[in-house]
Formats: structure tokens, C-alpha cells, sequence
């Protein structure tokens, strides 16, 4: 699956190079209908030999089983489950967090969840093939969507009607994209051009393309919106770009094939998650300082505003087993705090509310979306 996306269907391993097995890659096939039923349990076989023949590996996990913090965290409780469409994935939320807007990529949808009242009010149709990258204009009004199958296109949606307001031409198979936090760019991960398209918001046109690899997965901006970090999962990289200039200004390698990253909004450090080997890659500056395992197979991951906790979807849970729990990791020891939060099958993606005060997880496999109350609210 590629991990902030849910597909499970797309994971493109690297064999890691620590366990000296060998440099094959498994290759994503070219049609969206095999790629949907593309083998999981293949690749999570893989995953379990690797760890059983890689002390590298090992030692990660161990490391993990050890890792969990005196730090009880804040108290998590789920106060509701929401039915939305099929292969809901992606979730985020308006300024005013008065709304959550849920991709459901298989179902070629939108749902739009009034969260005083944790129902679906609005269903948006208007959307082109598996919706998967969602992002938000900060002033509320207009959605951008990653139709990600076939079409190789962006269409802005106006946020309260559902409407289309423009379609945009990008690279091949857009995945995930995201907005700077100043609204002035989109960057859109092109899955299989290995490239970022960049959308001026102010013209709503392509401004430029930024060539990153094989596979582009996803880009996550910093806090003062000057940088972005691109992830390359074919072949385990992170690009650090300068947003004024469109240039790749580092290139930092992970242990794994990263699929997304998010940006802790205290202090910049930047986690990235390499689903294909089940660990994060923690970033500072331009290095990798840390690697751990959270727990399972993590997908995407939200963060609290104060930039204390990580909240990881479990969308696997070990083997081929699909999850069904919420890990939350202090950002300070890297270590669980307090239980698993259980939630629906699969869960793939976490947006958590600017008050920090609850969290959105789409239930993949369940159809679903779990509401989750943290208190006091981080």
C-alpha cells in the first residue's frame, strides 16, 4: 500500500541494502485494475523473510518491543464511528475544523463530515478517478484533489458545493499533494513521471515541474512554507526543495522506500514513513538521525499541534493481519505512550484538529472514519 494512501497495493520495495540481499525491486504493474489487486500478501511475506534475515531489522524491531515510555500521554478515547464511501483514505480538515472532507478512493468520492454532529452531510461526485491527494485552500473555499487513476489531472473543487472550478493537467498517476501553509503552491507527487508539479494557487496553472526519481510519492511543507520534502519511494530518498527556487537543494537517503512525511510544527524535525520495512526515518536538518518502529505497519501519521505525540495508523498489524489500532509515539523519546487506540480495519490516515483536541482516522478497509477525543487537548 502506499502509506499515505491507502492503497496497500502499491508498495514498491527496495531490498534494504544493510541485509545485503540482493537490488531487485517488485515493480508496480501498469494497469490501476491489476495494481488494485496487486499481491499484499506477497509483499508482506517479504517483509516478515527480511526481518527474520536482516539483524538490521531486527535489531529495529526489538528496539520497538523496548520502547515504551514511562510517559503515559494524553488520554485517547473514540466517540464515534462514521460510515463514509468505499476505500475512504485521505482526510483533512477545514480552517475552522467545522468540516472534515474524506477521499474515498474506490469509491471515486468526496465525504463531507459536519463535526459538530460526526455525520456526513455532503457527498461530492464531482471528482475525477481514485481521489487521493486532498488539500484545503487556508481560506476554506476551495479543495484540490489528485485524481489519481489514468487521468493525470488536479480539479478544484469549490469547498462548500462540491463543484468544479477548474481541472488542472499534471504528471502521470498524481498521488498525494499538499498546500504551503502561506496558500501560494500546491506541489503534486507524480506517482509514475517521478516528478513534482507545482501549482501557482494564485493563477491556478502549473508554474513549473521538479524532476525527483523514479517513483514521486508525496511532498510535505515546512512550517514557513521555504521548503518542501519530497518523498522518492523507488529509490529511498527524501528531497529537501527550495520553494522559491524550485531546486532540489539536498538529497537525504532512508533506510527504506519513504512514501509521506510530516513536519513536527515545533522545532521542523520531519518524520518519514517507509511502509515497505514497517519503520520511520527521523530527519533533521538534512540528515537522518533516528529510526524506529512504531508498532505493526504504520501508514500516515498525524501530529499534534504542540508537537509532542504522533498518532500512527496500524493498517497492518503483523503478517498479513490488517490492524486495527492507533500507536501514539512521543516525538521526544521516539517511545509509545500510553494503549493502542482501537479503531476500524485498516486504518491509513490520521488528520488531527488545530485545537488538538481530536483526531480523524480513515478506517480503509471498514469504510469507516473513527473520531477520536484527546484529552487535554494537545
Amino acid at each position: 500500500m502506499r502509506f499515505g494512501s491507502p492503497s496497500p497495493t502499491r508498495i514498491d520495495q527496495k531490498i534494504m541494502k544493510p541485509c545485503n540481499i540482493g537490488s531487485s525491486k517488485l515493480r508496480r504493474p501498469e494497469t490501476e485494475s491489476i495494481r488494485l489487486n496487486f499481491n499484499r500478501e506477497f509483499l508482506l511475506s517479504i517483509f516478515t523473510v527480511l526481518i527474520a534475515a536482516c539483524p538490521t531489522v531486527q535489531a529495529i524491531a526489538q528496539e520497538a518491543s523496548d520502547e515504551i515510555s514511562a510517559d503515559a500521554g494524553p488520554a485517547n478515547k473514540v466517540i464515534a464511528t462514521i460510515d463514509v464511501g468505499t476505500g475512504p483514505h485521505l482526510i483533512v480538515l477545514s480552517p475552522k475544523a467545522d468540516l472534515a472532507y474524506v477521499a474515498n478512493y474506490l469509491g471515486n468520492t468526496i465525504s463531507v463530515i459536519d463535526t459538530a454532529t460526526n455525520s456526513v452531510t455532503n457527498t461530492f461526485t464531482s471528482v475525477g478517478a481514485s481521489p487521493d491527494g486532498l488539500a484545503i485552500t487556508p481560506d476554506g473555499t476551495e479543495l484540490y484533489v489528485a485524481n489519481e487513476v489514468s487521468s493525470g489531472t488536479v480539479s478544484i473543487l469549490n469547498a462548500s458545493t462540491g463543484a468544479i472550478e477548474k481541472t488542472i493537467t499534471v504528471g502521470d498517476n498524481p498521488r498525494y499533494l499538499s498546500i504551503s501553509p502561506n496558500g501560494k503552491l500546491v506541489y503534486v507527487a507524480n506517482e509514475n513521471s517521478g516528478t513534482i508539479s507545482v501549482i501557482d494557487t494564485s493563477t491556478q496553472t502549473v508554474k513549473t515541474s521538479i524532476t525527483i526519481g523514479e517513483h514521486a510519492a508525496s511532498a510535505a511543507f515546512s512550517t514557513n512554507s521555504k521548503i518542501a520534502y519530497a518523498c522518492e519511494d523507488g529509490s529511498g530518498h527524501v528531497y529537501e526543495i527550495n520553494t522559491a527556487t524550485s531546486q532540489i537543494e539536498h538529497s537525504i537517503s532512508t533506510v527504506g522506500d519513504p512514501l509521506n512525511c510530516v513536519v513536527n510544527p515545533k522545532g521542523g524535525d520531519v518524520y518519514c514513513t517507509n511502509f515497505a520495512i514497517a519503520t520511520v526515518s527521523v530527519i533533521k536538518g538534512d540528515k537522518i538521525t533516528k529510526t524506529f518502529q512504531p508498532g505493526g505497519v504504520p501508514a500516515a501519521p498525524g501530529i499534534t499541534p504542540n508537537g509532542k505525540y504522533l498518532y500512527f495508523p496500524q493498517y497492518y498489524s503483523s503478517g498479513t493481519n490488517y490492524g486495527d489500532t492507533i500507536i501514539v509515539v512521543s516525538t521526544k523519546t521516539y517511545k509509545q505512550v500510553g494503549p493502542a487506540i482501537t479503531v476500524g480495519t485498516g486504518p491509513s490516515w490520521v488528520a488531527i484538529s488545530k485545537k488538538g483536541d481530536l483526531a480523524y482516522v480513515s478506517n480503509y478497509e471498514a469504510n469507516s472514519v473513527s473520531v477520536i477525543q484527546i484529552t487535554p487537548g494537545q
